[in-house]
């Protein structure tokens, strides 16, 4: 159901804690997409109200939130943006 990625991700608290594979698991009902890099990979995963970007080392350890975009809100926050 599309309308649960808030409250998906919202239950899961800090997302830091997570490995990329358990948290491909804790969100069954959102789109995921990794991409492999020679130093990172990057896990997006998203639905109708959010998409969130997370880079993690190739083991799958957190690293950091790249990206978030809160579709319904219009919130698109870019987390290594350079000032």
């Amino acid at each position: 159901m599309e309308s649960n990625g808030f409250s998906e991700l919202a239950r899961l608290g800090d997302l830091s804690m997570y490995t990329c594979q358990q948290l491909m698991d804790a969100l069954p009902l959102m789109h995921k997409l990794i991409e492999e890099y020679p130093d990172f990979q990057r896990l997006s995963i998203e639905n109708d109200q959010v998409l969130v970007s997370i880079l993690y080392s190739l083991d799958g350890i957190f690293l950091s939130i790249e990206r978030e975009v809160w579709k319904n809100h219009g919130m698109d926050l870019n987390h290594l943006a350079e000032d």
